[in-house]
């Protein structure tokens, strides 16, 4: 994804997928996993329900992955 660094991100991103709408872009991201352009911890940061309750429990649960500094 040109433009985005997850290396400072970690907030999640949450996707109502209603009528999967969404599917087209969790399966991008999955496919990025995969072929190991996207690490795992990365791809658990996109958080896709198609319910506002299934959702907000994924966040209730969600762990942001460590961030890498420099000193």
């Amino acid at each position: 994804m040109p433009g985005v660094s997850w290396l400072y991100i970690t907030k999640p991103c949450g996707l109502l997928n209603i009528n999967q709408y969404f599917d087209p872009i969790v399966s991008m991201f999955d496919v990025m996993q995969r072929e190991q352009f996207m690490q795992p911890k990365y791809r658990s940061m996109v958080i896709a329900d198609h319910t506002p309750e299934g959702r907000l429990k994924k966040f209730s649960i969600y762990t942001a992955p460590s961030v890498k500094t420099y000193q």
